[in-house]
């Protein structure tokens, strides 16, 4: 059995590029919207979360002085979706040889807050960026372990999406008014994948109702590719 130790090394792409001077990451808290319940049946209060539902996700980038990119960042014309590729060290307790494995954080999000930090001779910046992030993903050895997508309403747990369900319910009445279901949706994104970093891709969800899985296809519509993951 492997025991996590810590990060090794860490870096932050932006529009493809490497994101140099990034200090510190404080990444997003995932914390679910509640309600209070109380009343016959119940010995006390509950706070209830609902299902899929998260309250308002930040993250917060501290570089250690002030750079070009930093400003870019703050261009809403410009894609919003930053990459962190980490590696964690690992102890296996039976052999306690270390390894490492990767480690990867894929954070769409505008800044709503920026600290030009301070300024003092010999000393650094510290500028702070925060996000607000609409989608996180997140990757642990390859496998995807968390995705939420506020915007295209996706909370998968491993593969389990608890709102695939939820929103076959909310749009089943408005299918015979020719409102887009989930299997025919189209969602324009900036995506990233390997070697298309910054390209317009159309994303292509459809849901299967009897297994509730989803099968997402991306069209590289540059090269004329279709991408399964």
């Amino acid at each position: 059995m492997s025991r996590p130790e810590q990060t090794i090394a860490y870096r932050v792409y932006w529009q493809g590029k490497d994101l140099l001077g990034t200090a510190q990451i404080e990444m997003p808290q995932v914390q679910y919207m509640t309600e209070t319940l109380s009343g016959s049946g119940l010995a006390g209060e509950i706070e209830s979360p609902t299902i899929g539902l998260t309250q308002s996700m930040t993250c917060k980038m501290t570089f250690t002085s002030a750079t070009k990119d930093v400003f870019d960042i703050l261009d809403w014309t410009l894609q919003p979706l930053f990459e962190c590729y980490s590696a964690l060290q690992i102890v296996d307790e039976s052999t306690s040889i270390r390894e490492s494995v990767p480690y990867r954080l894929n954070i769409v999000g505008r800044p709503k807050n920026m600290s030009l930090g301070t300024m003092e001779q010999g000393k650094k910046h510290g500028n702070d960026l925060e996000l607000e992030v609409t989608r996180l993903e997140i990757l642990l050895d390859g496998e995807e372990q968390l995705l939420i997508d506020k915007i295209n309403f996706i909370h998968r747990v491993k593969g389990n999406d608890l709102l695939a369900a939820l929103y076959e319910y909310l749009t089943a009445a408005y299918n015979a008014q020719n409102v887009p279901s989930r299997r025919q949706m189209q969602v324009f994104l900036v995506f990233s994948v390997a070697g298309h970093h910054g390209e317009i891709l159309t994303l292509y969800q459809r849901t299967s109702c009897r297994r509730r899985r989803r099968e997402v296809v991306l069209h590289d519509v540059q090269n004329g590719r279709f991408l399964k993951f």
